[in-house]
């Protein structure tokens, strides 16, 4: 009986501490993901009951994703001083001047072909697209 009350029920104590404090910390893993199963549960019938306007939402997120990166491109470049030789006709000018557009012009159609979002066609609609040839 001694041992019963000096060994055994502290032993068999100390282990049910242990795994109340072990279900203590889980407890938030576990509602952590039941909340991300239920998120994912909505945003799958919002899916459904959206069809073809959900794909729109869709692009229309990463359009804005998109857009802020192209922002950030021109920002990146830093011109010092320039000298420009030019035949009289204005193009070194010109191409300098053109320059930013250019890269944007670029990056957007590397994401068309990286990533299939056509960010110049989704701007400007079908009419837009078929006039520039879909072409940014």
């Amino acid at each position: 009986m001694r041992l019963e009350v000096e060994e055994v029920l502290p032993a068999e104590v100390a282990r049910d501490a242990k795994e109340l404090i072990a279900r203590g910390e889980a407890s938030p893993l576990l509602e952590n993901a039941r909340a991300t199963a239920r998120v994912a549960d909505m945003l799958a019938r919002v899916w459904r009951e959206a069809g073809e306007d959900a794909a729109r939402v869709f692009l229309i997120q990463q359009l804005e994703m998109v857009l802020r990166e192209a922002a950030r491109i021109p920002a990146q470049v830093e011109l010092g001083d320039i000298r420009l030789v030019d035949s009289g006709d204005g193009a070194s000018l010109t191409g300098l001047v053109n320059a930013y557009p250019d890269m944007v012009r670029h990056f957007l159609a590397q994401v068309r072909e990286v990533l299939g979002i056509d960010v110049v066609g989704a701007l400007t609609g079908p009419e837009g697209a078929a006039a520039k040839g879909g072409q940014p």
